[in-house]
């Protein structure tokens, strides 16, 4: 492929965490590689600004105890992390209504919208295990579920607000993106990776204990500034 004026082994597209790494261990084998990236940044779903000089991140953020590799990556790349702070009450919006309490994990707002959200749950465990977990484009009805939405799933199966709104805060908490922008056979093929519901719900609720200092989007820009080969930002690709 060739970048620019120079021919490349390797032209990856994205320069968000997943890009930036394999972009890395490429050039660790001799590849010579070029990224291109949409956005005038690197990062993706990691990003972090400044607020009164003080480190605010937009998009994916805690780091869980079990989440070794990302730690591994930080130590190696020099940026640090730092105990979450869990002082003061959380808000959760859950089917139009504001709720605050000091436990971190999101509060049904009624025994109808749980049982709702957990048949749902429930059903989307059951299909998880139709899924060839190293190839789910090989499951027997991959065509239907690729061109269904979990935005589709979730409006046949839940019926009510509190219940959807479940699958609302998981999905934009897990994957940073909304129901209608995720197909039901890559989050069920999500889901199955990760062992099935529990682990990646305890992922959800629980995998706060550290965050980035400086912002998680450092992850990036460290490892854009380890890079060999060019990253050509501000320039999507279209075919």
């Amino acid at each position: 492929m060739v970048v620019g004026s120079d021919e490349k082994d390797v032209v990856v597209v994205g320069a968000g965490l997943s890009g930036l790494v394999a972009a890395r261990k490429l050039e660790a084998r001799g590849a010579t590689v070029a990224i291109v990236e949409a956005r005038s940044r690197v990062g993706g779903k990691l990003l972090s600004d400044q607020v009164d000089t003080i480190s605010v991140d937009l998009g994916a953020y805690w780091i869980g105890a079990d989440q070794r590799r990302v730690l591994d990556l930080a130590a190696d790349l020099g940026v640090a992390t730092a105990p979450t702070e869990r002082d003061g009450r959380v808000i959760h919006h859950f089917g139009g209504r504001r709720a605050t309490f000091t436990e971190h994990q999101p509060r049904m707002p009624s025994l109808l919208a749980r049982a709702d959200a957990r048949n749902a749950l429930r059903r989307l465990e059951r299909l998880r295990r139709r899924i060839p977990r190293e190839h789910p484009w090989f499951a027997s009805d991959a065509q239907r579920l690729d061109s269904t939405t979990l935005e589709d799933f979730k409006n046949r199966y839940l019926w009510t607000a509190g219940g959807r709104s479940v699958i609302d805060f998981i999905t934009r908490v897990l994957l940073a993106a909304e129901p209608r922008e995720i197909s039901l056979l890559f989050f069920l093929s999500h889901l199955h990776a990760a062992g099935g519901l529990e682990p990646v719900l305890a992922l959800v609720l629980g995998a706060r204990e550290w965050h980035f200092v400086g912002g998680a989007q450092r992850l990036c820009e460290q490892l854009q500034r380890r890079l060999v080969g060019e990253s050509v930002l501000g320039d999507p690709v279209v075919a």
